[in-house]
């Protein structure tokens, strides 16, 4: 797949840039206005090179693929950008996607199915801001739920949001 970037007539008409795999092409079409594209040229020439602009550019397409190949198979209240582990501080939260990526997870007949053939469910912890009077019966009757899910299925868990009290 080829990038090509072209900058806006009114800066930089004199140059366009192809870019593939680790190759760069650099085309003069028009010498006016040169020292101004000569620095964003130079800009971007840096930005590619450190790697930064490539890296992105790879983790979105990985990511976008992820959720296409999900999709069809999660449950309706279920999207594969929503987060299911919660990095502390410095850490990446780590979404549905990335989850049943990590299971190796396929869609088979609408069932999402791990690398061993189980079914995967999800199961939302019950978050509230300031709990009811019975909140600790209500966590033990989720706490069973839960445990009768993983006996049968692989359970991917999503947690209430900590930064929210």
């Amino acid at each position: 797949m080829a990038l090509k970037v072209s900058f806006p007539e009114m800066f930089c008409s004199h140059y366009s840039l192809r870019i593939r795999a680790s190759t760069l092409w650099l085309t003069f079409l028009d010498m006016s206005n040169q020292r101004l594209c000569s620095l964003l040229l130079a800009a971007l020439i840096a930005l590619l090179l450190s790697g930064v602009g490539s890296r992105g550019f790879a983790q979105t397409q990985k990511r976008d693929a992820q959720s296409r190949r999900f999709q069809s198979c999660l449950p309706p209240d279920i999207s594969s950008s929503q987060i299911a582990v919660y990095g502390g501080p410095g850490k990446r939260n780590v979404t549905v996607g990335g989850v049943l990526a990590k299971l190796k997870a396929r869609c088979r007949k609408g069932q999402l199915l791990d690398s061993r053939r189980r079914e995967i469910r999800f199961f939302k912890m019950t978050c509230w801001g300031y709990p009811p009077p019975n909140y600790q019966e209500l966590q033990a009757e989720e706490s069973r739920n839960l445990a009768s899910l993983q006996a049968s299925y692989t359970v991917v868990v999503i947690p209430c949001d900590p930064r929210i009290p």
